[in-house]
């Protein structure tokens, strides 16, 4: 997901209002050495978003760098111990990232849950080793599923956990994205009165096309936009708040 640095500087506005967030980028910013970091978020999408959010605060302070690690299948996921207990960690690394975001209503999701489980439960008996050999953070990406499985799989790992942070973005983060675009009127709803994603899409395609009502369009997109952003689903967001934006700044006029 490649975002433009309006959109990224707005997302990264959204993450610098949640408490768990800023109490992570604290540890980085304090800690050295080893750590064992869980990361609760519930998309894919999140996911990326807090992996270069991270990567650029610590950019930004000259303290090193981010290396991702994302197998494809869960058959990968599982061999991930014996790829750590190897791993030569290069100079300037500050993270190890690995990251597999499933949710529980996903297909693959007993496959992916076996595969999380049989992967701690190998990486358990490896803990001194990792703390001795891993001179970085150790940050693991997942749904919020992931907390129990790795607790209940690897025991002496979670007894040595730096730090378990849970980020979900609200829906009214969403209208950080550029709201003076939208007519006072008939803006993004707040979050306690979210708008239906498909819907509004439905709405939108019923006036696509027609002359005169370019804005009214923006504005089925923009509450399309929120509704997706409510749901996590941000790559859905994205596109319909960029095609949103897009309409606006041709078809209405800025706000004062």
């Amino acid at each position: 997901m490649n975002l433009s640095a309006e959109r990224r500087a707005a997302l990264d506005t959204a993450l610098a209002a949640e408490g768990d967030w800023q109490a992570l980028l604290r540890h980085f910013d304090l800690s050295r050495g080893f750590s064992f970091v869980v990361l609760l978020v519930d998309s894919r999408e999140n996911a990326e978003i807090c992996r270069e959010a991270l990567a650029s605060h610590l950019n930004e302070r000259g303290a090193g760098s981010i290396e991702r690690i994302a197998p494809a299948t869960p058959e990968a996921f599982r061999g991930l111990p014996s790829l750590l207990r190897y791993t030569e960690v290069e100079s300037g690394v500050r993270a190890l990232w690995a990251e597999a975001v499933v949710t529980e209503g996903d297909p693959a999701y007993d496959e992916w849950r076996r595969a999380w489980r049989g992967c701690f439960a190998a990486l358990n008996p490896l803990r001194n080793i990792l703390q001795r050999r891993m001179p970085c953070a150790l940050v693991f990406a997942g749904a919020p599923w992931i907390q129990v499985a790795i607790r209940e799989a690897a025991p002496d790992l979670w007894s040595v956990r730096s730090a378990v942070t849970r980020v979900a973005p609200k829906a009214e983060s969403a209208a950080m994205l550029k709201p003076e675009l939208f007519p006072k009127e008939a803006g993004p709803s707040r979050a306690a009165d979210s708008p239906d994603p498909e819907f509004a899409l439905e709405m939108a395609q019923t006036l696509r096309g027609k002359p005169g009502q370019e804005v009214q369009l923006a504005v089925a997109l923009g509450r399309a936009g929120v509704g997706f952003y409510e749901r996590y689903q941000t790559k859905q967001s994205i596109a319909a708040l960029d095609e949103a934006y897009s309409i606006l700044e041709s078809h209405a006029p800025h706000s004062q």
